[in-house]
């Protein structure tokens, strides 16, 4: 979901009928605090392999401050893209930037749960859709129900969580010969 150029026009080849292919919806690059470019995160984090492909092709877009949010969000908007992403180290004035940008163009605010504002905060600030259960693992609220109940306490709407991490799994003991067991 970290959408480039190429993505918007591929998604115009196969609107015009000039390739075969699925209906596309997609974010502009992510939205990542500059930490993510430091040389001690995970090589998985966003950082330098997002932006390897050049600019043309950039993945991410890295923000310090509010400054150069809203004008990021509203190139976005121009170019076409359905969403905005934001990523785990997004400070929170760019955050917030970010989301009051994104309601004034009619954009919806995708993503990972920025570290900056936490789980409240992200769901406060009206995130449609939370990545992989970012912000959840964190404030321990995986249980069944918690993320519904914070949503009728707090009056958040039309927040989705995709849960995509299957490592968050207990393993399973291998099979006895001569047992079945149901998945």
């Amino acid at each position: 979901m970290a959408g480039c150029p190429p993505v918007l026009s591929l998604r115009q080849q196969i609107e015009i009928g000039a390739t075969l292919g699925p209906r596309i919806f997609t974010t502009g690059p992510v939205l990542e605090g500059k930490a993510a470019l430091t040389a001690d995160l995970a090589p998985t984090s966003a950082g330098a392999a997002l932006v390897a492909a050049g600019p043309s092709q950039a993945q991410a877009f890295f923000l310090e401050t509010g400054d150069g949010a809203a004008a990021e969000v509203e190139r976005e908007k121009a170019e076409s893209y359905d969403a905005v992403k934001v990523n785990t180290l997004l400070p929170a004035t760019a955050f917030e930037a970010v989301v009051r940008t994104a309601r004034e163009v009619g954009l919806p605010v995708y993503g990972h749960v920025p570290r900056s504002v936490g789980l409240s905060g992200a769901l406060s600030a009206g995130m449609r859709s939370i990545e992989h259960l970012t912000g959840y693992i964190e404030q321990r609220t995986l249980r069944s129900g918690i993320h519904h109940s914070l949503c009728r306490i707090h009056g958040w709407r039309n927040t989705r969580m995709l849960r995509s991490y299957a490592l968050w799994r207990r393993p399973r003991a291998p099979l006895q010969s001569g047992t079945a067991r149901r998945s």
